[in-house]
C-alpha cells in the first residue's frame, strides 16, 4: 500500500497536479485523498481503473512491488508543462478525462462501444500523399473526411452535423468555457489503457459559434496525424503564425472539411450571393448557410479565385 501512495505521489508531482483539483476528480474529500497519498488510508481497488484513467498510466504501475521512480510519467503531462499551461487547464484535462472514463463505462455496461474512429483514421491516412506539401496534404486529409464520415452529401455546410457524427464514430468532443487556461483547443488520447479514444476539446470562452466549428476540425486532424496515445496536441490563444507542418496541415485539413470550393459554390448559389461582387450583407449570409467564419470563408473564397487580395 505504501508503494502505491508512493507512486501516486510521483505522478502527481512530476505532473505539478494539485492535491485537490484530483480529489475533485476522483469524487473525493480532500482530507480523505490525503490521507490516501501518506499511505495512512488504503486506495480502494475499485477506485485503481478511474485513478489510472484520468492520470493515463496502465494500472499495473499500482500493483508494482518496487519504487520504480518517475519513468512512469505519461508523456502528455510533461506536454502540458512544456506549454506552461495554468493549474486551472490541467484541472480541465483531468475532468476531461475523467469524462472520458465514465463514458466507457457506459458503453461497456450498455454494449455500445463504438470505435468506427479506427476506420476513418486510417482511411484517410491512406488518402493522403506523404510526399505532397502540408497545405496539401490537409486538403486531401479534409476531402477523405467527408468522404469516409458520409459529409460529402449534398454540398452543403457541415456544422450542425459533423459533431454528432463525430460522437457516433466514438470521439469524445468537449466544448466548454476554460477562461483562465489559455488554451484555444486541444487534442489527446483519453479512457482506460488498452480502450483508449480520441478526445478533442474547443475552449468556448469568448469565441464564436463559426470559431469553434474551425477549431474542432483542425484537432481532429491532430488527432488523425499528430497525437499518439500518450501525448497530445496543444493549441494556444497566443499563438501567432501557424508556420509548422502540423499547424498548415491541420488548418487545410479544417477549411477543406467546412468549405470545400464545390460546397462554397454551391451555397453561393442557392442563397443567390455573387462570389465576385460582395457585400458585408452577403458575407454574413454565406457565413450563416456555412457555420464558416469570416476570416475562413474570405481566404476561401480567395483561393477560389472569385476575388483577389485587394
Amino acid at each position: 500500500m505504501a508503494v502505491m501512495s508512493k507512486v501516486l505521489q510521483r505522478i502527481l508531482d512530476a505532473a505539478e497536479i494539485e492535491h485537490d483539483a484530483c480529489a475533485a476528480a476522483l469524487g473525493l474529500d480532500p482530507h480523505i485523498f490525503s490521507e490516501m497519498l501518506a499511505g495512512q488510508r488504503e486506495i480502494p481497488e475499485s477506485m485503481i481503473g478511474l485513478i489510472a484513467a484520468i492520470l493515463g498510466v496502465n494500472k499495473s504501475v499500482f500493483a508494482t512491488r518496487q519504487d520504480r521512480g518517475g519513468d512512469f510519467v505519461p508523456a502528455i503531462w510533461y506536454k502540458l508543462k512544456k506549454e506552461g499551461l495554468t493549474a486551472a487547464a490541467r484541472e480541465y484535462v483531468l475532468s476531461i478525462r475523467q469524462l472520458a472514463y465514465y463514458q466507457h463505462e457506459l458503453e461497456q455496461v450498455t454494449e455500445a462501444h463504438a470505435e468506427q474512429w479506427k476506420t476513418i483514421f486510417e482511411v484517410i491516412r491512406r488518402s493522403v500523399d506523404p510526399q505532397a506539401s502540408p497545405t496539401e496534404q490537409g486538403r486531401q486529409g479534409g476531402r477523405a473526411f467527408r468522404r469516409a464520415t458520409g459529409l460529402d452529401k449534398g454540398a452543403t455546410g457541415i456544422g450542425e452535423s459533423f459533431r454528432s457524427n463525430l460522437r457516433s464514430a466514438g470521439i469524445l468532443v468537449i466544448e466548454s468555457s476554460a477562461r483562465e487556461s489559455g488554451l484555444e483547443g486541444c487534442s489527446f488520447y483519453v479512457g482506460p489503457s488498452g480502450a483508449e479514444r480520441p478526445c478533442i476539446f474547443a475552449n468556448t470562452y469568448g469565441v464564436t459559434w463559426f470559431r469553434r466549428n474551425s477549431i474542432l476540425l483542425h484537432e481532429v486532424a491532430h488527432a488523425i496525424f499528430d497525437v499518439e496515445s500518450s501525448s497530445a496536441k496543444l493549441d494556444l490563444t497566443s499563438n501567432g503564425a501557424r508556420e509548422t507542418v502540423e499547424e498548415k496541415r491541420a488548418d487545410a485539413f479544417a477549411q477543406e472539411a467546412l468549405i470545400p470550393p464545390e460546397v462554397l459554390r454551391h451555397m453561393a448559389q442557392r442563397a443567390k450571393v455573387s462570389l465576385e461582387n460582395l457585400t458585408s450583407a452577403t458575407l454574413a449570409l454565406l457565413m450563416a448557410k456555412t457555420h464558416v467564419e469570416q476570416k475562413l470563408l474570405v481566404k476561401a473564397i480567395a483561393e477560389c479565385s472569385a476575388i483577389d487580395d485587394d
